[in-house]
């Protein structure tokens, strides 16, 4: 008579991923759980990827922004324990909304 190994009695898991004979593979759990952290952490990656995207596409819609300096300002007096209001953000004009007109060279 065999006995079956089970998951609660090994150092083995199944992972989603076939073999070639068509069968879940097994790897030891710390793999498993290295990819999962793997994975947390490149998601989190994307999202402040597309956090940054939308942030300059309001930017670049809008021209409201704040300065470095004012953003640490603010944080520094959060830091220190103070109900501080952020900063006031300030409008622009955007680069691409200037058009200038040079006048053609002349030799």
């Amino acid at each position: 008579m065999t006995t079956r190994r089970t998951v609660r009695d090994t150092n083995i898991v199944p992972f989603p991923i076939c073999n070639p004979h068509g069968r879940a593979a097994e790897r030891p759990r710390e793999y498993v759980e290295a990819t999962a952290q793997c994975l947390e952490r490149e998601e989190g990656r994307e999202k402040i990827h597309r956090e940054a995207i939308a942030a300059w596409a309001d930017y670049q819609a809008t021209g409201q922004h704040v300065t470095g300096a004012e953003a640490d300002a603010w944080l520094a007096r959060l830091e220190a324990g103070d109900d501080a209001e952020p900063p006031q953000p300030r409008t622009t004009l955007a680069i691409r909304d200037l058009h200038v007109d040079f006048p053609p060279r002349t030799r």
